[in-house]
């Protein structure tokens, strides 16, 4: 309270304090890391409002309004580092880490036996992405491979896949049957070769009343047959040796040629 006081002039008189005056409540100063709001008081019925720097992002209320209790409306928010997506989404990789942020530099390796494709460091950007594509990690690709006088199941392989080879007909696998790709790009074992089997003689062949060219054949070889005159043959005039020892075909015959059916009149 105030009272009114004698100065001494009977005409008018002075308070015994100034008139006070009805000042607006006064809240916190406040501050964030990584961000801005308010650098001076904020009163009653004022806002701050809040922004993060950049590679941030804002996490609560952008806006808190002072109240009448001196307290804000609402939590003081947090500027938070923006984060990247997880790496685990680069199969067959190693994951050194398992968060990265703004800012983040991390390097990109593969497993043993898988190549990278793409770049090897990423940066972490203000934008939640990365500074380049995600690479890929490839398997290690093996040489080309052939085999004269037979097949492989596939002509290239890449880690950990396999080649398997077969030899033609007469033809017989020498060295290893299947090899795998290795973590090198080199295979388990040397490409095989396909050599002539060793020669399996067809049984001995001979025709009456004609010729062989042959008695007996090996592998490969034909025997041709032809009759005597006065004979005709009766089947293939010539048959090969096969792989298995037996010839393509039957063996032929000679027989007797016919004069036809005498007519007499």
């Amino acid at each position: 309270p105030i009272e009114c006081m004698s100065n001494g002039d009977l005409s008018h008189g002075d308070y015994s304090a100034s008139v006070p005056t009805c000042e607006p409540v006064e809240c916190p100063l406040v501050s964030i890391e990584n961000g801005s709001g308010s650098d001076e008081f904020v009163v009653y019925m004022n806002s701050i409002n809040f922004t993060c720097h950049e590679g941030y992002y804002l996490e609560g209320a952008s806006t808190i309004d002072c109240m009448s209790n001196g307290n804000y409306s609402d939590e003081i928010p947090r500027c938070l580092r923006v984060g990247c997506p997880s790496l685990y989404s680069v199969e067959q990789s190693v994951h050194i880490v398992d968060e990265t942020f703004y800012g983040d530099v991390v390097a990109i390796a593969c497993q043993h036996g898988y190549n990278i494709n793409g770049s090897e460091l990423l940066q972490c950007m203000s934008n939640g992405f990365y500074s380049s594509d995600l690479p890929s990690c490839e398997p290690v690709e093996c040489p080309l491979v052939e085999i004269e006088h037979g097949f492989p199941s596939t002509y290239s392989a890449v880690f950990m896949n396999s080649i398997t080879f077969t030899c033609h007909e007469g033809y017989e696998l020498e060295g290893a049957m299947t090899i795998e790709c290795m973590s090198n790009g080199d295979y388990s074992d040397l490409v095989p070769t396909c050599e002539p089997m060793q020669d399996v003689p067809c049984h001995s062949v001979s025709i009456e009343n004609g010729n062989a060219s042959a008695d007996v054949a090996v592998f490969g070889e034909v025997i041709s047959f032809e009759c005597e005159e006065g004979y005709e043959l009766d089947g293939a005039s010539d048959i090969e040796c096969m792989s298995d020892g037996n010839y393509s075909d039957s063996r032929p015959t000679c027989e007797r040629k016919s004069c036809g059916l005498l007519n007499m009149t």
